[in-house]
């Protein structure tokens, strides 16, 4: 579900305030992409960046201490996402298309025979499409790829789009969450999952650190 102005990433230089019951991802390019994220965490919580704490859950998930937001990290190749949500887990992952060696060994260890039998010829891109999903689901569980990605099952509609057929272990099932892909960035993908009922979406592009010249 997409907010109006979620279609593509518009750009924004300041620090929106945010409505309850909405997810904000803001993207960041560039080699001060993780100082702008940052940044906008700490201007969310009302903190200057050396003051915003950040702690680790039981399974490595940073969290702000204490605060009710709840946020998530991922970059690939001078693209960084920051999902934001206010007492909401969020987890999103974002993959630059590339060639992916060893693919047999990667759909064995960590897809489905189902998913299997899809992807072995499938491009790079696709591959990649199912990897960040997974991705994005075990992050918002709050376990990371140690959950295990081979207990997550990724199915496709006829339209394309992903969504998430089976999720075993403690983080099932899977209609626990809703999985998004989010809008296209040039030579990547990127996916958002989020618990069910599915919260709105708004997509930011923001390329310097808030407030700067």
């Amino acid at each position: 579900m997409w907010s109006d102005d979620a279609a593509t990433w518009p750009r924004s230089s300041g620090t929106d305030a945010e409505p309850p019951e909405r997810v904000t991802v803001y993207r960041f390019d560039g080699e001060d992409a993780g100082a702008a994220a940052l940044a906008t965490l700490a201007a969310h919580v009302g903190l200057p960046p050396a003051a915003v704490s950040i702690g680790t859950g039981p399974h490595g998930k940073p969290f702000l201490e204490g605060s009710d937001w709840r946020f998530n990290l991922s970059h690939s190749h001078g693209i960084r996402l920051l999902a934001l949500a206010r007492g909401r887990e969020v987890g999103v992952d974002v993959e630059q298309i590339r060639p992916l060696r060893r693919r047999p060994a990667l759909l064995a260890r960590c897809f489905t025979a189902d998913e299997r039998a899809r992807l072995e010829r499938a491009s790079d891109r696709d591959l990649l499409r199912h990897w960040a999903a997974k991705e994005a689901l075990v992050k918002a569980i709050g376990r990371g790829i140690a959950y295990g990605l081979s207990r997550i099952e990724i199915g496709i509609g006829n339209d394309g789009a992903l969504s998430i057929l089976r999720c075993d272990g403690p983080g099932g099932p899977a209609d626990r969450w809703r999985l998004s892909e989010l809008p296209l960035i040039d030579g990547a993908v990127a996916m958002l999952v989020q618990p069910a009922p599915e919260w709105p979406i708004r997509c930011i592009f923001r390329s310097t650190v808030p407030g700067a010249a």
